[in-house]
C-alpha cells in the first residue's frame, strides 16, 4: 500500500492549514528481543518488524522505537510528525490492515487482524500509537497514518513477522559393509539430560574403518512468518570430557584437546558432513590393538557417565543460539569379544 500524493484538495488543505512541504524521511525500526519471565504470556512482539513505506509526501511522516508496555511486551510506538510543527490541523487518524504480501501462509487463513495485531492510539486523534503483536502472522500488514478529514495526507508502515529459531536437531548415520551393524544417533529434543545413543556394535578396532558417514544437522525456525531468516552460520562440535579422553589413553591414544569434531556452513540452515567414525570417537590417524580396544570399551562400560557432548551453534540477525547434546553409549560390550565386565567396576 503507497502513500496518496497530494491531490488538489490536498493542496488546498496545506494552504489552509499553514503546512509546508518537507522531505519525510519515516524510519521506523523493528527489533527482536530477548524473551523475558517465562512464566509471563509469550511475548510475540519480540518477532515483530516494522519498517517504513520510504514514500515522501513531505506533510507527514512516521518513525517508531521499541518498547515494552505496562503488560510487559514488546510493542511499537510509532509517532506521527506533521509539517509545520504548528499546523493547525494535525489530528491523526490511525488503522492497520493486511497487505497483500504472503509469508508462510496466505490472507485467506489469516483471520481477523484484531485477532493477530492491534494499533492503539494514546488518546483520539494523538501522533502516537502503540502496536501489539498477539500471535504470529503469514500475511504482511500495514499501518497507515492519515490527517483527518484529509485521507489523501498519509505515511504507512509494513509489518512483518520475522521468523524465529526454535531449536536444533542433529542425524549422525553410519553405514557398515555388514549393514546389519549399521547405527545412528538421532540427537533431538531437551538438552537438560544426558542422550543414550548406540556404540559401534564391532568386535574390533579395526572394524571402524568399515564404516561409511553421513550426517546433518539442522537449524529448526519457526513455520508461520511473513520474512524468513537464513542464518549465517551453523557450526557443529564434538567435544570428548575428560573421562573420554582418559577412557582413549587406554587404547594408546593422547588427546589434548577437548574438540574432536567441528563442522561449519555458511548462509544455509542445514549442515551436511561425512565426519568418519574414527574422527568422531577421537581414533584419527590411530593404531590400536585388540587388548587396548578392550580396556577403552570397558572403561566405558565400567562409568556410567557422559563422555561427549555434541553442540550445535546458529548465528543469526538475532544472535548466537546453542544447543548441547550430552552423550553416553550403550550396548558397548553386546556384540565384543574378550572384554572383562567385573561386578564391582575396574581399576586401572
Amino acid at each position: 500500500m503507497k502513500a496518496k500524493n497530494n491531490s488538489k484538495k490536498g493542496t488546498a488543505a496545506v494552504a489552509a492549514i499553514g503546512l509546508a512541504a518537507v522531505v519525510a524521511a519515516g524510519v521506523c525500526l523493528g527489533a527482536i528481543f530477548t524473551r523475558g519471565n517465562t512464566a509471563a504470556p509469550e511475548d510475540f512482539g519480540q518477532q515483530m518488524q516494522v519498517t517504513p513505506s520510504g514514500n515522501d509526501n513531505g506533510l507527514l511522516s512516521l518513525a517508531a522505537v521499541t518498547t515494552q508496555n505496562e503488560d510487559g511486551q514488546t510493542v511499537q510506538q510509532i509517532t506521527a510528525t506533521v509539517t509545520p510543527s504548528d499546523a493547525l490541523n494535525a489530528i491523526v487518524v490511525w488503522s492497520i490492515a493486511w497487505g497483500e504480501t504472503q509469508g508462510s501462509w496466505g490472507s485467506g487463513s489469516q483471520g481477523d487482524i484484531s485477532d493477530y495485531l492491534t494499533i492503539t492510539p494514546t488518546s483520539d486523534g494523538a501522533l502516537t500509537a502503540e502496536v501489539e503483536c498477539l500471535a504470529p502472522f503469514g500475511t504482511q500488514a500495514i499501518i497507515t497514518a492519515n490527517i483527518r478529514g484529509y485521507e489523501e495526507i498519509s505515511d504507512t508502515c509494513t509489518v512483518d513477522y520475522v521468523q524465529k529459531y526454535e531449536d536444533a536437531t542433529a542425524q549422525f548415520n553410519f553405514t557398515h559393509t555388514d549393514t546389519s551393524k549399521n547405527f545412528s544417533w538421532n540427537l533431538s529434543g531437551s538438552n537438560a539430560s544426558a542422550k543414550t545413543v548406540d556404540f559401534p556394535p564391532v568386535e574390533s578396532f579395526s572394524e571402524l574403518s568399515n564404516y561409511t558417514s553421513s550426517h546433518t544437522v539442522t537449524a529448526v525456525y519457526s513455520d508461520v512468518y511473513t520474512k524468513a531468516v537464513v542464518p549465517s552460520s551453523v557450526m557443529v562440535q564434538i567435544v570428548s570430557t575428560g573421562s573420554y579422553r582418559e577412557a582413549l589413553e587406554l587404547a594408546g591414544v593422547t588427546s589434548s584437546a577437548g574438540n574432536m569434531l567441528t563442522e561449519d556452513i555458511e548462509n544455509s540452515d542445514t549442515l551436511t558432513f561425512s565426519t568418519p567414525l574414527q574422527t568422531i570417537l577421537g581414533f584419527e590417524n590411530a593404531t590400536v590393538s585388540s587388548s587396548q580396544f578392550n580396556a577403552y570399551r570397558s572403561y566405558l562400560v565400567a562409568n556410567d557417565i557422559t563422555y561427549l557432548t555434541v553442540r550445535v551453534t546458529t548465528v543469526d540477525d538475532a544472535g548466537s543460539h546453542m544447543k548441547t547434546f550430552m552423550l553416553k553409549f550403550s550396548g558397548i560390550g553386546s556384540n565384543a569379544s574378550g572384554i572383562q565386565l567385573p561386578d564391582e567396576g575396574l581399576e586401572f
